[in-house]
């Protein structure tokens, strides 16, 4: 993340999304983050830092579901 001189010195971090049909056709959907030697990019995301932002994966994922839910963006 290069927006913060803490952060854009770690090497990069893989997301992995997997998307599983369960049986009631009703879908699940896995956000899978690799932070391998980024412990400030991890500390960031997992919300210790609370005032400067964090929690991006969680309000992207939540604005997500109210789409496919409602067909309308939380964000609106």
């Amino acid at each position: 993340m290069l927006m913060d001189e803490r952060t854009a010195f770690e090497p990069a971090t893989r997301i992995t999304h997997e998307i599983e049909e369960g049986p009631s056709g009703v879908c699940s959907l896995t956000l899978t983050r690799e932070f391998d030697g980024a412990p400030v990019l991890a500390a960031l995301v997992g919300g210790r830092f609370e005032s400067e932002g964090a929690g991006g994966h969680t309000w992207v994922l939540n604005d997500l579901k109210t789409l496919l839910e409602t067909g309308r963006s939380f964000s609106r």
